[in-house]
């Protein structure tokens, strides 16, 4: 069992906080890797990509900015090792795109993930119906994945995800990429109430919450919220900023 799965036998409310590996340069984005680490049992890791998909505006200069930095798979891997070395207890979610993983093959992936202290795996553009090649590969290392669903996902479809997703559900809280709009919280708790008949296991929200007053709104719905566009903010201005930013969203 790894951490993260140990951290979700706890009933608690969470902030997972999204952070992209060198961004906005490779030493600032290793300090504050450190302090999410410090102040959360759980972060949500971002591998530089050139065509983020599921990001909005500010994330997608962000990926452009870390590729600039030399940021990579490789790299984020070393820093995600450097950090689990730091912090053992806490819990480490890699997100990444597909196309890194599938060029290196699952097998070979999935091994130097675990050799760096990843727990899970977030790939948004991976569908469930053709997720079974690196679940497999997954559980063989012990690792974790976390499958998405939208607000318009049916029913048969969000219980097969529900199956497969460990240890908890992403459930896109928005029609559109990140940080692009805010979420409709009357519709969202439509939806969970719904998604919480169907699926035992945790839920939770990401892609629209910026704010701390929308934070404590989303957690009146759910356990579990993932926080990336404001921070990625808050850290173009400074480190100070970023923490800042993150202590005001754990009130």
């Amino acid at each position: 069992m790894n951490n993260l799965q140990k951290l979700f036998q706890r009933e608690q409310k969470l902030v997972i906080p999204y952070l992209l590996a060198g961004y906005p340069d490779i030493q600032t984005s290793k300090e504050a890797i450190d302090i999410a680490l410090s102040l959360c049992p759980a972060i949500e890791l971002g591998v530089a990509f050139s065509d983020p998909i599921a990001d909005g505006p500010t994330l997608q200069k962000a990926h452009l900015k870390a590729l600039s930095n030399g940021a990579n798979l490789s790299l984020t891997l070393e820093i995600a090792k450097e950090a689990k070395a730091k912090h053992p207890q806490s819990s480490i979610i890699l997100m990444t795109y597909l196309n890194p993983i599938h060029k290196l093959g699952f097998s070979n992936f999935t091994k130097r993930a675990f050799g760096a202290g990843i727990d899970a795996l977030l790939i948004p553009d991976l569908p469930a119906e053709e997720s079974a090649p690196l679940l497999r590969a997954c559980k063989e290392e012990g690792i974790s994945l976390i499958l998405l669903a939208s607000l318009s996902t049916k029913e048969e479809r969000l219980k097969r995800i529900c199956e497969l997703s460990d240890p908890f559900v992403y459930l896109v809280s928005i029609y559109g990429t990140t940080g692009s709009k805010e979420p409709n919280l009357e519709e969202l708790r439509e939806v969970l109430l719904k998604a919480k008949e169907l699926c035992q296991k945790p839920i939770a929200l990401g892609f629209g919450i910026k704010t701390s007053h929308q934070a404590k709104e989303a957690l009146k719905l759910t356990n579990l919220i993932v926080i990336g566009t404001s921070l990625a903010l808050s850290l173009s201005e400074s480190l100070k900023r970023f923490e800042s930013a993150l202590k005001e969203l754990l009130l």
